[in-house]
């Protein structure tokens, strides 16, 4: 799995986002910001902090969880409740 959007890359630059052939955000990540897990389950590990704002496209739900992914390839789940 990619490094969670904005990202360190090498020697501490910014990852710059490759945005995937047909990606298109569908939400954003909320004022607060949200934890992303690895599996859409309380007890995964969590895989990444996803920044206030951060443009995502929701690409399946299983109950309240999303399976989201970032313009530069990266995937996680999150509380599809809280997206706006």
């Amino acid at each position: 799995q990619p490094a969670a959007a904005g990202a360190p890359g090498p020697q501490g630059a910014p990852e710059q986002p490759a945005q995937p052939s047909g990606w298109t955000p569908t939400h954003v990540v909320p004022a607060g910001g949200m934890v992303a897990w690895q599996a859409p389950h309380p007890s995964a590990p969590q895989s990444a902090r996803l920044q206030p704002g951060l443009p995502i496209q929701v690409v399946e739900r299983l109950g309240a969880w999303a399976r989201v992914v970032a313009s530069n390839g990266w995937w996680g789940w999150v509380d599809g409740r809280m997206l706006s």
